[in-house]
Protein backbone atom coordinates (compact mmCIF):
# COMPACT_ATOMS: atom_id res chain seq x y z
CA UNK A 1 0.00 0.00 0.00
CA UNK A 2 1.36 3.42 -1.01
CA UNK A 3 1.90 6.04 1.66
CA UNK A 4 0.92 9.63 1.02
CA UNK A 5 3.14 12.14 2.76
CA UNK A 6 1.89 15.68 2.81
CA UNK A 7 4.58 18.32 3.01
CA UNK A 8 4.84 22.05 3.39
CA UNK A 9 6.73 24.17 0.85
CA UNK A 10 10.35 23.11 0.54
CA UNK A 11 9.47 19.54 1.54
CA UNK A 12 9.18 20.40 5.22
CA UNK A 13 7.05 18.11 7.37
CA UNK A 14 6.34 20.67 10.12
CA UNK A 15 5.39 24.32 10.17
CA UNK A 16 4.85 27.08 12.69
CA UNK A 17 1.91 29.36 11.93
CA UNK A 18 0.83 32.69 13.38
CA UNK A 19 -2.81 33.74 13.20
CA UNK A 20 -4.38 36.86 14.70
CA UNK A 21 -7.98 38.01 14.85
CA UNK A 22 -10.13 41.06 14.40
CA UNK A 23 -7.91 43.89 13.07
CA UNK A 24 -6.86 45.84 16.16
CA UNK A 25 -4.48 48.79 16.28
CA UNK A 26 -1.77 46.78 18.06
CA UNK A 27 -1.43 44.81 14.81
CA UNK A 28 0.71 47.69 13.45
CA UNK A 29 3.43 46.93 16.00
CA UNK A 30 3.03 43.18 15.57
CA UNK A 31 3.42 43.40 11.79
CA UNK A 32 6.60 45.48 12.18
CA UNK A 33 8.07 42.97 14.66
CA UNK A 34 7.20 40.07 12.35
CA UNK A 35 8.69 41.77 9.29
CA UNK A 36 11.87 42.65 11.21
CA UNK A 37 12.28 38.98 12.15
CA UNK A 38 11.34 37.47 8.78
CA UNK A 39 8.05 36.02 9.99
CA UNK A 40 4.74 35.78 8.19
CA UNK A 41 1.26 35.65 9.65
CA UNK A 42 -2.42 35.51 8.85
CA UNK A 43 -4.64 38.34 10.05
CA UNK A 44 -8.35 37.54 10.16
CA UNK A 45 -10.42 40.69 9.61
CA UNK A 46 -14.12 41.53 9.97
CA UNK A 47 -15.13 43.97 7.23
CA UNK A 48 -18.28 45.20 9.02
CA UNK A 49 -16.44 45.86 12.27
CA UNK A 50 -13.84 48.45 11.30
CA UNK A 51 -13.95 51.50 13.55
CA UNK A 52 -15.33 54.67 11.97
CA UNK A 53 -12.64 56.92 10.47
CA UNK A 54 -11.43 59.41 13.08
CA UNK A 55 -12.26 57.21 16.06
CA UNK A 56 -10.34 58.24 19.20
CA UNK A 57 -10.23 55.69 21.99
CA UNK A 58 -10.05 56.53 25.69
CA UNK A 59 -6.60 56.26 27.26
CA UNK A 60 -5.98 52.75 28.51
CA UNK A 61 -8.59 51.01 26.36
CA UNK A 62 -6.92 47.76 25.33
CA UNK A 63 -9.18 46.63 22.48
CA UNK A 64 -9.04 49.28 19.74
CA UNK A 65 -10.28 48.22 16.33
CA UNK A 66 -8.62 49.61 13.23
CA UNK A 67 -10.42 51.80 10.74
CA UNK A 68 -10.57 50.54 7.15
CA UNK A 69 -7.81 52.96 6.13
CA UNK A 70 -5.62 51.88 9.05
CA UNK A 71 -6.04 48.23 8.04
CA UNK A 72 -5.14 49.09 4.46
CA UNK A 73 -2.02 50.96 5.63
CA UNK A 74 -1.03 48.12 7.97
CA UNK A 75 -1.46 45.14 5.68
CA UNK A 76 -1.00 46.40 2.11
CA UNK A 77 2.45 45.36 0.88
CA UNK A 78 3.27 43.94 4.35
CA UNK A 79 3.76 40.39 3.11
CA UNK A 80 1.12 39.22 5.59
CA UNK A 81 -1.96 37.25 4.65
CA UNK A 82 -5.40 38.80 5.19
CA UNK A 83 -8.16 36.27 5.70
CA UNK A 84 -11.91 36.32 6.13
CA UNK A 85 -13.30 36.12 9.63
CA UNK A 86 -16.95 36.87 8.94
CA UNK A 87 -18.18 40.37 8.11
CA UNK A 88 -19.59 40.91 11.61
CA UNK A 89 -17.93 38.06 13.51
CA UNK A 90 -20.95 35.73 13.65
CA UNK A 91 -21.06 32.30 15.24
CA UNK A 92 -21.52 30.37 12.00
CA UNK A 93 -22.28 27.09 13.77
CA UNK A 94 -25.48 28.69 15.09
CA UNK A 95 -26.68 30.07 11.75
CA UNK A 96 -28.39 28.56 8.71
CA UNK A 97 -26.00 27.71 5.88
CA UNK A 98 -27.40 30.34 3.49
CA UNK A 99 -26.80 33.11 6.08
CA UNK A 100 -23.21 31.92 6.54
CA UNK A 101 -22.57 31.88 2.80
CA UNK A 102 -23.93 35.43 2.42
CA UNK A 103 -21.75 36.62 5.32
CA UNK A 104 -18.63 35.09 3.79
CA UNK A 105 -19.37 36.54 0.34
CA UNK A 106 -20.05 40.02 1.79
CA UNK A 107 -16.82 39.87 3.83
CA UNK A 108 -14.82 38.81 0.78
CA UNK A 109 -16.28 41.56 -1.40
CA UNK A 110 -15.59 44.23 1.21
CA UNK A 111 -12.06 43.09 1.99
Amino acid sequence: MARIRLRYPGGLCKALTFSYDDGVQTDFRLVEIMKKNGLKGTFNLNSDMFAPEGTVYPAGQAQRRMTYNEALACFKDSGMEVALHGADHPFWERLPENVCVRDIIRDREQL
